[in-house]
């Protein structure tokens, strides 16, 4: 499985902060369910959480593509 994320970066004063707010936007113009969804996603603290939580593998460290990250990882069954 090959798990695909949007990393904005550290927050810098202004261009991060305005990154974060267009990043914010895009969450609300998706819909009540979806910025539901987004605001879970971010306190669970994201892709690493719900790997663990799925009983997922990271093969191997996330690598990162300018705002792009790629976690490749594969399902184990629990013994």
């Amino acid at each position: 499985m090959l798990l695909i994320d949007y990393h904005p970066g550290p927050i810098r004063p202004f261009k991060g902060w305005l990154t974060k707010l267009v990043i914010l936007l895009s969450e609300v113009a998706a819909g009540r369910e979806h910025l539901k969804n987004y605001r879970h996603f971010m306190a669970i603290k994201g892709l690493p959480t719900l790997v663990t939580e799925n009983s997922l593998v990271v093969e191997q460290q996330s690598c990162k593509w300018r705002s792009i990250g790629v976690v490749p990882a594969e399902h184990r069954m629990k013994p």
